[in-house]
């Protein structure tokens, strides 16, 4: 099995792949992916990992890479990938949400001091 990986992701989880006799291909790339890029990435994938939301997952990606068969998102959400054209082709789509907690405890913070005024003491 082949997984593409879209940005950097730590190295601990890419060992975790590697060990569970998964070939990972890592983009190495900092920046959004151009739309060849992405296209280039997954062309003979089996899975694909969104470490950013930027790349789309589209009817056109689905199309260039036929053998994928799951697509993992790290972070909450999965608005850059065709969530109907997934199901029609009984694709798994799968999010890991990561700083869930953290963010609404600084939600929760920030309105507590909106409301307190807490930011004028």
């Amino acid at each position: 099995m082949k997984v593409f990986i879209t940005h950097p992701l730590e190295q601990e989880a890419v060992t975790m792949l590697e060990n569970a006799g998964i070939e990972v291909v890592c983009s190495g790339i900092s920046r959004p992916l151009t739309c060849n890029e992405f296209l280039d990435g997954i062309h003979d994938a089996d899975g694909v990992i969104f470490v950013w939301h930027t790349a789309e997952l589209d009817k056109e990606a689905f199309d260039h890479a036929p053998q994928l068969k799951i697509a993992a998102r790290r972070g909450v959400g999965y608005d850059n990938i065709d969530i109907e054209e997934a199901q029609r082709r009984d694709f798994e789509v799968t999010v890991t949400p990561v700083h869930t907690h953290t963010i609404a405890d600084l939600t929760f913070g920030l309105m507590i001091n909106a409301a307190r005024k807490l930011h004028h003491a």
